[in-house]
């Protein structure tokens, strides 16, 4: 009898939780046009940042940097688009560890890229590392609405807290800080480096991208060319080309770098012994992969 009296009470007290889950279940948000609606009610706003790079490489087209924000349009969340190289080694082929540009850091074995959003809590100082799936984005807004993270139109640091520490014990997607501090991590955000005229290496360097030179002080030490080559094949017929720029100097071509739009890595090619160097690299603006070419010759000795 008592065995039976504890049974039902045990039934009774879950009827009672079952109304609170099934509401909490059915409580859709709909995101349209920059809002995101909850019950009929304004939760918060959002702001999706388009990322114009010249290359997208392997990022999918809906893996953008997302913000959200209070209904007084206060930025509360940062959901930034990124990508992170694990196996790669700091060695330098001149025996230095330390290079300057972090972009060409040997990798080691094959190249492995992981998308991943970097989800930032500015007020609270806290942030968040995870794998990208195209659902990754639902369900953190979801998580959103669930955890009450914005309340009456206002980000809630507290609920806020709740959702970070949910999502912290994900084993599986989350990517460790140790990750992140040992990989090489780029963001997917076109910068304006594209938009440069002029780029200064290792302080001594100059390089004018519109007179395609390099410059040690005022002395020319090399010039650069680009030549669209053969990059995909349909049926025996070239379907796509890529640009590859060459580094020359002195009539003798040093080096070549180039880098497909399907993918999200570069490689330098070095013609003395055709070393093949290759890194992740997911701005492919002409400007970011004749840097990383002049640096990667500099770093070999091979210039000036």
């Amino acid at each position: 009898m008592a065995l039976f009296h504890r049974i039902t009470i045990t039934v009774s007290f879950l009827l009672t939780l079952y109304p609170l889950a099934q509401a909490q279940e059915y409580r859709q948000f709909l995101q349209k046009n920059g809002k995101i609606w909850v019950e009929d009610h304004l939760f918060c706003l959002y702001k999706e940042i388009p990322i114009e790079n010249t290359n997208k490489g392997s990022r999918e087209a809906n893996f953008t940097d997302y913000s959200f924000y209070s209904l007084d349009t206060l930025p509360a969340i940062y959901l930034e688009a990124r990508a992170l190289s694990t196996f790669y080694s700091t060695v330098d082929i001149n025996k230095d560890p330390n290079l300057e540009n972090p972009e060409v850091k040997v990798l080691r074995n094959s190249p492995r890229l992981i998308n991943y959003y970097k989800i930032e809590f500015p007020s609270l100082q806290r942030e968040l590392n995870f794998i990208f799936h195209k659902e990754t984005l639902f369900y953190f807004i979801k998580d959103l609405v669930w955890y009450s993270v914005f309340l009456d139109g206002k980000f809630n640091e507290k609920n806020a807290e709740k959702l970070i520490d949910k999502w912290e014990k994900d084993a599986v997607d989350r990517i460790p800080d140790e990750s992140i501090a040992n990989g090489l991590s780029m963001s997917y955000l076109a910068s304006d480096f594209w938009k440069k005229t002029e780029e200064i290496l290792f302080e001594d360097f100059r390089v004018d991208f519109s007179a395609k030179k390099m410059y040690k002080g005022d002395s020319v030490i090399a010039s650069y060319s680009v030549m669209n080559m053969p990059d995909t094949y349909h049926k025996g017929v070239v379907a796509t080309y890529r640009p590859h720029y060459f580094i020359h100097k002195n009539g003798v071509t040093l080096g070549e770098i180039y880098s497909n739009e399907k993918t999200s890595y570069g490689a330098f090619t070095l013609r003395a012994d055709e070393k093949r160097i290759v890194f992740p690299m997911v701005d492919k603006s002409e400007q970011k992969q004749v840097a990383v070419a002049l640096s990667l010759l500099l770093q070999m000795g091979k210039l000036p």
